[in-house]
């Protein structure tokens, strides 16, 4: 009967073409979120509560935490639930129906590395362990992302509404990316502790593919600055006529452009009843950071203004 098809190898019961609810994500998510989540923080706080002795693993430990409330808990739970409802709600049922346990799995898989290289980062094996757990979190990103475009975009134009959650999507890529990337450079220098500034910037990115809130505020308004009048050249000791100055503080650094007072800014805002659209402001500073790997400059990077 159409209503009750089964897809191949009997794994994925589907219903009128499409995939029935599956518990295992939830079930993950739920699983991860009660041990390495915040099995982890209580292990932490507790040391910080009673003065206990803090060694090297803390701030593995601590990064394998939210490492796991992220990924664990909220990616999994958003990749089980959304994966159930998008091609319920586009009217185009999932071209792969396997293409869910194995990113379930992936996703899993990843987050117990993150976790083993936590715990051990005294034992020699947390690099090699991270950097393989980055790389199979970004395959599992590019799995969900594909085949979420792929539902979305063949939607008819009766159900095109969800094509406003695209950039959200290419935040998660964007997570899964850079993590990936911090996570191997982190086993190619024998670290089982991923850069402090990168992975919060890719904190950040993340948030913003799960919350309208921070993309309309900071992924949604991604810019590129344009300084008028034209900047001052500068002197600097790699290059004397380049306008672009560097500095650094430790491992971070920036690149900043001076200019001459009024900076025209234009910025991509999202609005319901506008999409997508450019606007242009004009503010007065002496530089703008043009890219920074300190923590807290994303969100500035992103809304176009730079406190750093």
């Amino acid at each position: 009967m159409p209503d009750d098809q089964t897809s191949s190898g009997a794994q994925s019961p589907r219903v009128g073409g499409y995939l029935e609810f599956g518990f295992t994500a939830v079930t993950t998510a739920t699983l991860i979120a009660l041990t390495a989540g915040f099995g982890f923080v209580s292990i932490l706080s507790i040391h910080v509560g009673f003065g206990l002795s803090v060694d090297a693993w803390w701030l593995s430990v601590l990064q394998a935490h939210g490492h796991a409330q992220l990924i664990g808990w909220l990616g999994l739970f958003i990749v089980g639930v959304s994966l159930y409802f998008v091609p319920r709600l586009t009217g185009v049922p999932l071209p792969r129906p396997t293409v869910v346990p194995l990113t379930v799995g992936l996703l899993f898989v990843g987050v117990v590395g993150q976790s083993v290289a936590g715990l051990g980062v005294d034992r020699g094996f947390g690099p090699s362990v991270i950097g393989a757990s980055g790389v199979m979190t970004l395959v599992a990103t590019v799995l969900y992302v594909g085949t979420a475009l792929h539902v979305i975009l063949r939607a008819s134009e009766q159900r095109a509404a969800l094509h406003i959650v695209c950039p959200l999507l290419a935040a998660a890529l964007g997570y899964g990316v850079i993590n990936a990337v911090v996570s191997v450079e982190a086993a190619r220098a024998g670290q089982a502790v991923v850069d402090i500034a990168w992975n919060r910037n890719a904190v950040d990115v993340f948030f913003c593919f799960i919350s309208y809130g921070n993309s309309t505020c900071d992924y949604g308004r991604l810019e590129r600055w344009v300084a008028s009048p034209k900047p001052r050249r500068v002197s600097t000791p790699h290059d004397p006529g380049c306008p672009i100055e560097g500095s650094s503080v430790g491992s971070n650094w920036r690149f900043t452009w001076p200019t001459a007072g009024w900076v025209w800014v234009p910025s991509w805002t999202f609005s319901p009843a506008s999409s997508w659209r450019l606007v242009f402001r004009c503010r007065r500073t002496a530089t703008l950071t043009v890219i920074s790997t300190w923590p807290v400059s994303w969100r500035h990077f992103c809304s176009g203004w730079s406190r750093v």
